[in-house]
């Protein structure tokens, strides 16, 4: 639909607010509003993670969560892609993006697969940086996963997932997850595989998180060893601590 500018119509307003195609923040359409907005809440936000002069001052084993909020067409996505793009480097955090709206059918989407989403997500960005990384525990919450004989068959006709191998079903399993329509294609349908792991995850919970936190306290202390003779330069295998963005969900 054609528009004249300036929109003095509130709800056509509204509807060119809605765009019907993604903005990066490198892109020509990008308006930088640093000067309209300020940059304050950038300001508070690389304080609370602790950077200074765009180098990480100092770690912590503190949970942090920031929320993004604004109205549809805010540029809360957009700005949080930004961020993302600036925390990860070697300098500052290992950043882990993870774009909800991409990776699931929203309309049938549990809170159980944002697990799975993050895990996945996760070794997705270390398989990507060439970080050669195994941790028992991983293993251990894939083998939970697939336990059941139906699910191990399932993934193998259907996607030719072999699992049988306790020793690498971690990997195998969260690199399928990780690949670009792993997770849509098998959390879409009504599966055996989305259904044990979602009961699973619903039945222990807090083990879970205790497992997949023990995934990133080996994961750090991989990328510190590692990254005693790590330049600049060199993403993979530097040492810097975890930070996992995810995209906030807008209610309509």
């Amino acid at each position: 639909m054609d528009y004249e500018f300036p929109v003095t119509d509130k709800f056509r307003a509204r509807d060119v607010t809605e765009i019907d195609f993604e903005i990066e923040p490198e892109s020509p359409a990008y308006v930088n509003l640093d000067d309209i907005r300020g940059v304050e809440f950038r300001d508070r936000i690389l304080y609370s993670l602790n950077i200074d002069n765009d180098q990480l001052r100092q770690t912590t084993n503190q949970y942090l969560k920031i929320i993004f909020s604004g109205h549809k067409g805010s540029g809360k996505t957009l700005e949080l892609k930004r961020l993302n793009h600036y925390l990860d480097d070697p300098a500052r955090y290992f950043s882990v993006f993870i774009e909800l709206e991409k990776e699931f059918e929203l309309s049938k989407f549990q809170s159980e697969y944002l697990f799975v989403a993050i895990i996945a997500k996760l070794i997705a960005k270390v398989q990507e940086q060439n970080i050669n990384f195994e941790s028992e525990y991983l293993n251990d919450i894939a083998n939970q996963w697939l336990s059941d004989k139906e699910v191990q068959h399932e993934l193998k006709d259907h996607y030719q997932l072999d699992v049988s191998s306790e020793a690498t079903a971690g990997i195998q399993l969260f690199n399928f997850f990780g690949l670009k329509s792993g997770l849509k294609a098998l959390f879409t349908a009504q599966s055996s595989t989305s259904e044990v792991i979602k009961q699973q995850i619903r039945k222990e919970p807090m083990k879970l998180i205790g497992q997949f936190n023990q995934v990133l306290a080996d994961l750090r202390n991989h990328l510190s060893r590692a990254g005693r003779s790590c330049t600049k330069k060199s993403i993979a295998g530097c040492s810097f601590p975890m930070l996992t963005l995810s995209r906030a969900l807008t209610p309509t």
